[in-house]
């Protein structure tokens, strides 16, 4: 539950800095003039086909990482259960 707590209290200051930054960038930019924006950058973050592929990389990540958390808790029970039976 610990573990929890500081998880959600790091995604809460995170949100805090982005929208303070947010209010400086708004005020430094106002919204009549225009912005120079890196057309590589509006290309990988903002183009319609782009999302899908960010969408699947979530995926694809997601699907990693839960594998490799469930084979390190098959271990780790397969270990225990082979220490309760080596004990008894």
């Amino acid at each position: 539950m610990f573990i929890i707590m500081i998880l959600l209290l790091i995604s809460w200051i995170i949100w805090l800095i982005g929208k303070i930054l947010n209010y400086f960038e708004r005020n430094k930019h106002p919204k009549g003039k225009e912005v120079e924006t890196n057309a590589a950058a509006y290309i990988i973050f903002f183009a319609r086909k782009s999302i899908y592929i960010d969408y699947l990389m979530l995926l694809l990540l997601g699907l990693f990482l839960g594998n490799r958390i469930a084979i390190k808790a098959n271990l780790y029970i397969l270990n225990r259960v082979s220490k309760k039976k080596i004990n008894k």
